[in-house]
């Protein structure tokens, strides 16, 4: 079973080479695992291990995040994160 740090650790380098930034969010519980920061676009993304989902705190931060406008996705393999990321920032310049 691949660990969430496995993940992270794979997609953050796969933005880095798109010219998109993942600042750690180490606030408070509940929030997104990482904040990525591309051309006037931002997305949050919580790592979890394959098959699991957000806990309840999780899930309420995920809601108020996405009822606010901001892009919010929960990722369990690193080619579902490089298919999303594509996505969030489509239309972004590249770095």
């Amino acid at each position: 079973m691949t660990l969430e740090k496995v993940v992270e650790k794979q997609a953050v380098k796969y933005a880095l080479g798109k010219g998109v930034v993942g600042l750690k969010l180490d606030t408070k519980r509940g929030w997104p695992d990482r904040l990525f920061i591309g051309y006037k676009k931002i997305w949050f993304v919580e790592f979890k291990r394959p098959g699991k989902k957000p806990r309840p705190k999780q899930h309420a931060v995920h809601r108020e995040l996405a009822r606010l406008g901001y892009p919010v996705s929960v990722v369990d393999t690193v080619s579902q994160f490089c298919s999303e990321f594509e996505i969030a920032f489509s239309d972004s310049p590249s770095a």
